[in-house]
């Protein structure tokens, strides 16, 4: 072998030696080096009862939000978020006891709830800690969108349900029923919304000829003050529920009562289709809604984002039929609270509290019913539209659409 080839073989012995050397610094760090940690967000949500799918649907839209987020490069130079999932339960104890939990496993921002009963004590602790909270779905607004409340606190719910309550009651006066019952649950949404409606009393043409409460709980049955509804003579009934499990069994007894009048119902049970798709044949039909819920067939965006959605719950075998407003709003509770920790520059709560409130409000997100999203003073997302929705044929047909503005 000539002096010129054993160089070369040389060179090129030690070019492969240097270049192994490389690849395995780039595979392996070196031993005891720290690892990235992953910026851990705290979903809290309902996960027993006959609420556990809105807070599925809740967990499942953050965490196709927290999917996509980390496909594109993670938040903070690269840092992968992970969502936590905890029970939000049905006490202010259950959800405080979830929400410590959250934190003793580093967790830095909450973000989730799906009823204001739980949802208040929670923003409440996290005032007491300066930890950010970002609500997905709660009717809370009158205790935590007051401006100056609690900065850190911001909810997405998309226009604040005491308000929407208010405009569904003037629409159903202005359809010219004269006498309303009313069943309400014993919780703060609850209560928020009677508030309203004494306010609004004084301006309605229609009378109210009877109200009661039952218990907010595992069943929710409104059954028990059906009968009275029934015998105060209305010609339309507002039940305070938002399932199938609390409807059906209601107006098969309004049925059995011999009440013919019509009947509407709250905010999230028609918006998610469930209650149509699942109802007994010709049970639901006309039932009357309203709703904060801007997945309707009128907004391509949300057709897209509601087709995206149901395709990931059939990927990862989640059994969800149809997607509600708290899918949506878990989905962009997620992205908003990614998005501003990222534009804050850090997770570091609650030394740097202030960074994410000044980010949140700076946020360049568009949100799947196709608006630049925008925050009022109390932290409530800006989105001045309810729609009326009602059971067709089988199918919920939006009848229509209510301009609500928000708190401030």
């Amino acid at each position: 072998m000539s002096k010129r080839l054993s160089s070369v073989g040389i060179i090129l012995i030690c070019g492969v030696i240097i270049l192994c050397g490389s690849l395995l610094g780039v595979g392996c760090a070196p031993e005891g080096a720290p690892e990235v940690e992953p910026v851990k967000i705290a979903l809290i949500a309902i996960e027993q009862g006959f609420a556990a799918p809105y807070g599925l649907n809740i967990f499942t839209g953050a965490d196709m939000a927290i999917e996509e987020i980390n496909a594109q490069g993670g938040i903070l130079g690269g840092r992968q978020v992970v969502g936590r999932h905890y029970d939000e339960g049905y006490s202010a104890e259950a959800v405080l006891s979830s929400v410590k939990e959250a934190i003793a496993d580093g967790c830095k921002i909450i973000v989730g709830m799906t009823d204001a009963t739980q949802c208040v004590p929670a923003v409440a602790y996290c005032k007491e800690l300066g930890l950010p909270i970002v609500i997905t779905f709660a009717g809370c607004e009158p205790t935590i969108c007051v401006p100056g409340y609690y900065d850190a606190a911001f909810n997405v719910n998309m226009a604040n349900v005491p308000k929407c309550f208010s405009a569904y009651m003037r629409w159903i006066d202005a359809q010219g029923y004269k006498r309303l019952a009313s069943v309400l649950y014993t919780s703060e949404f609850g209560l928020n919304n009677e508030a309203v409606f004494q306010e609004i009393a004084p301006t309605l043409n229609m009378k109210r000829v009877y109200v009661d409460w039952y218990a907010w709980g595992e069943i929710g049955d409104v059954r028990p003050q059906l009968p009275g509804a029934v015998a105060s003579d209305p010609d339309f009934i507002f039940l305070q529920v938002y399932t199938g499990v609390q409807l059906y069994p209601a107006l098969e007894r309004l049925k059995e009562l011999g009440y013919d009048g019509d009947v509407g119902m709250c905010n999230c049970g028609l918006a998610d289709g469930v209650i149509a798709a699942e109802s007994p044949e010709g049970l639901c039909e006309g039932v009357v809604s309203h709703c904060r819920m801007s997945a309707t067939p009128e907004v391509p965006s949300t057709m897209a984002w509601r087709d995206k959605f149901l395709a990931y719950c059939k990927k990862n075998n989640i059994n969800i039929l149809k997607e509600n407003d708290m899918a949506v709003g878990g989905y962009a509770a997620a992205w908003l609270a990614a998005l501003a920790i990222d534009k804050a520059g850090t997770d570091d709560f609650p030394a740097d509290t202030d960074k994410f409130v000044k980010a949140m409000y700076e946020v360049d997100w568009t949100h799947p019913a196709g608006f630049k999203v925008d925050f009022t003073a109390g932290g409530e997302m800006k989105f001045p539209h309810e729609f009326i929705q009602t059971i067709q044929d089988g199918e919920v047909v939006v009848i229509d659409v209510l301009e609500v503005p928000p708190w401030d």
